[in-house]
């Protein structure tokens, strides 16, 4: 294909190291038509062969939008930062691109309003938020012990009902998206769009999957259930706020999660006999349609709309 091949040859003009590899052209050849058929294709690449470029050079000439999926954050950042950055500088085809992260990699708002912090941290911390505008925690020069109680979570967002959605840093930087040719995901992301009927990335024509050996643990982590001992003590917290009872709950959390027992690491299916009924016990005591109960009652009678977005986000 003269294009592609003209195109590495830009490459090797504008890359001091650069070394054509057959396998990358021929790879980026196959890719390329695939795309245009509009086929699947399944590909393993070892390391050197320069799969980057072999992938994105493709989606780039194709000129359909395009989203390129990926398990970690340094690839993402190497992609958008190394990768397109520079071959938007050297091909003569225009195009654009940009990178969503997971939520939880943009600072919330709403949630930084409920939260109480004190100390030098806490003021370097506001500092920073004062003066940014991604709202990013990559942008910062440290990373606090409290970042997992102010950033964005999926499972305490309320959306656009949210008193704080027009200037949320995660939508905010969203509604750009729809511009990009190229959009860098993670994986959790991709998986999310496909449970939700395709309603949480932009639209595309085309996805290719990096990394796509990882896919299966994301697949396990996103339609299994999580429960941690910081998870639990934050909706304790939360509901205390709440004016729930759950002071003497907070013994029972720490005892279901500090015994000794053998918690994998990683998912499995299924969960051990012996965890299961620290389970069952464990939310019996919870008491969570108690508790629900008592907030949609207490919701109902909520005058203040801020109060109502807390209750209605913790129910969910």
């Amino acid at each position: 294909m003269k294009t592609l091949s003209g195109i590495f040859t830009i490459l090797g003009k504008n890359l001091p190291d650069y070394e054509e590899r057959p396998q990358q052209i021929t790879m980026a050849e196959e890719v390329f038509r695939c795309l245009t058929k509009e086929k699947n294709l399944l590909i393993e690449a070892g390391t050197g062969v320069g799969k980057s470029f072999a992938y994105l050079i493709p989606a780039i000439i194709s000129g359909e939008k395009t989203i390129v999926s990926t398990s970690s954050l340094a690839l993402q950042d190497q992609l958008v930062k190394k990768d397109l950055a520079f071959l938007s500088r050297v091909l003569p085809q225009k195009f654009s691109y940009d990178l969503l992260k997971g939520k939880n990699n943009y600072l919330c708002r709403k949630r930084l309003s409920d939260y109480e912090g004190t100390g030098k941290t806490y003021e370097r911390f506001i500092k920073w938020m004062s003066k940014t505008k991604k709202g990013e925690k990559g942008e910062l020069p440290f990373i606090p012990r409290f970042w997992s109680e102010v950033c964005c979570d999926s499972q305490d967002c309320n959306g656009k009902l949210c008193p704080f959605y027009e200037e949320c840093f995660y939508y905010r930087h969203y509604r750009k998206l729809h511009k990009a040719d190229i959009l860098v995901v993670n994986h959790h992301l991709l998986i999310y769009d496909l449970l939700s009927d395709f309603n949480v990335l932009p639209f595309h024509k085309q996805l290719i999957i990096d990394e796509a050996s990882d896919v299966d643990d994301v697949i396990a982590t996103v339609l299994g259930s999580t429960i941690s001992h910081s998870r639990t003590s934050w909706m304790l917290y939360r509901l205390r706020s709440l004016k729930i009872i759950v002071d003497h709950l907070f013994p029972a959390a720490d005892l279901f999660f500090r015994k000794k027992a053998v918690i994998p690491s990683r998912p499995v299916f299924p969960v051990p006999p012996p965890e299961r009924e620290r389970l069952k016990k464990f939310r019996e005591e919870l008491a969570l349609k108690k508790t629900v109960s008592t907030l949609k009652k207490n919701k109902k009678d909520a005058v203040d709309e801020e109060m109502k977005d807390r209750i209605e986000t913790t129910i969910r």
